[in-house]
This record gives structure tokens, sequence and C-alpha cells, in this order.
């Protein structure tokens, strides 16, 4: 942001509180709502732009303010859902802070992953001048894959120098990098079997052995989890399948549970 020196963060790290001050390099562009890696501790962590500063507030002297060491992903979120929760705190008259929180998934960098793909039809490697080694081993890289696109995690493994050669790519307009959002939890799905009687259908039409399957679930109620079944009746799937086949079988279901 233009006449912006400074910027206020959330940290995404267990035990933080509040917004964190870092400086911004004389390269760098930040908005609002743009993902970081910034120094905290002995560590590197994500944080998420909240406010760009033209000036640092009185009672923290610049030599305290550390920078800001990369632009992860560039308007991750929309610089209006910031002055949205800006609104919020005012209305409220709650701590901004506290609006962001609740606003936000918690952990949502640390379970985010961080990728690196090709910008598509990117100049010509022979059009500027020659890339670095670790530039040139991570063009390779993403050319070979069919999507162009590889965590950064594993680029970090394959190439030595990563973060240098994926500046150099990034100031080429050759690459770029986003965070791909946690997927959703899905619920875990277990099979049951559910005793369904057919009208003009005589247990005297199964085998003794489909009789003695349909009567453990008939004992049961009438339903099981299919683990459960194959256990009891020490059988396999094929011989409640026949019996459903012939009308008084159960059928499985996905993800129900027994009643």
């Amino acid at each position: 942001m233009t006449g912006s020196h400074w910027v206020e963060v959330l940290v995404d790290c267990p035990g933080a509180q509040g917004l964190y001050t870092y400086s911004l390099q004389p390269d760098q562009v930040v908005q609002p709502g743009d993902i970081l890696s910034v120094p905290f501790g002995a560590q590197q962590v994500g944080a998420i732009a909240i406010r760009c500063l033209a000036q640092l507030p009185s009672d923290l002297p610049p030599d305290r303010v550390r920078p800001v060491e990369e632009v992860i992903t560039p308007a991750f979120f929309p610089s209006h859902y910031w002055a949205l929760l800006e609104q919020v705190a005012q209305y409220y008259l709650t701590p901004l802070i506290a609006v962001i929180r609740v606003a936000l998934p918690p952990g949502l960098l640390g379970r985010s992953q961080r990728r690196i793909r090709l910008i598509p039809s990117p100049p010509s490697p022979t059009a500027e001048l020659p890339l670095s080694a670790p530039a040139q081993q991570l063009l390779g890289l993403l050319q070979q894959q069919a999507a162009g696109d590889y965590s950064w995690r594993y680029l970090q493994q394959q190439v030595p120098a990563a973060p240098r050669g994926l500046r150099e790519l990034q100031q080429r307009g050759w690459v770029e990098s986003y965070l791909e959002p946690p997927t959703s939890v899905r619920p875990k799905q277990r099979q049951a079997v559910t005793l369904v009687t057919t009208p003009g259908y005589a247990m005297t039409q199964l085998s003794p052995r489909q009789q003695e399957v349909l009567q453990v679930l008939q004992g049961q109620g009438g339903e099981l989890w299919l683990s459960d079944l194959l256990q009891r009746c020490r059988t396999s799937t094929g011989t409640f399948k026949k019996a459903g086949a012939a009308g008084l079988g159960g059928d499985s279901i996905p993800g129900s549970s027994p009643r």
C-alpha cells in the first residue's frame, strides 16, 4: 500500500495475543487480507495483514520492529472483508482483534497448505537475463508436473536455496504462491444391514446358512453394522446378498446407523 511502511498483523500461533506490528521492506507491497510470513520469537509463522500504517505508534521504538519476511498469498481475504470487521467492532464497541478471532477459523494458516504454481503463458526464460540455479531447478520441477503445481514444502526439500529461486521467479511473473485451505472434515461412514421382509417369501426358500444369518439379524432388532454381522455369523457379504436377492435379505446402507 503506497505510503505505508508498517503493517499490523494477526499472528497464527498458539498463545499470541493482539496485533503485532512489522516493518515492510522497500520492495514489498502489502494489503489488508494478505497472508504473510513473519518472524515470531525464534520461528517463522504465518500471519494475516490487518491494517497498514503510515507511522509507528508513539510507544513503539523502530529498532524493536522486525521486518515482514515474505508475502505468501496476496488478497487471500478481500479487502472489504476487513472494513466490515472494523464496522462490526465499532458497532458493538468491541476490540477489533476479538471480532477477527471470532470471524476466522482457529489455526487456519497452520492447517492450510502453501503451494507454488506456474502462471499461465509466462514469458519465455530466454527473454530475460539467465536464471540462477535454484530458480532454474524450481522452474524445471514445475514444468515437468502436468498441472505445474507443487507444495512449497516439497519444493524446499528438492531445491537448495529454494526461497531465493522463488523470489526470482515471482519477480519475473512466472509463478505465484497461494494457500490451499484445509479440506472439510468428512464424517466417517460405516455400512449397516437392515432386514426388509417382502410379502410372499418364506424363510424355507433360503438355505440353512442364509436362514441362520437372518435369524441373527432378527434377534438384533432387524439391523446391525455390516462388520458386526459378518463377525457374529462368521460369513461373507455374499451370504446376505443372496438372501437379499431372494426377497428377505438386508441391504447395505452407507453412512446409516442402527436405530
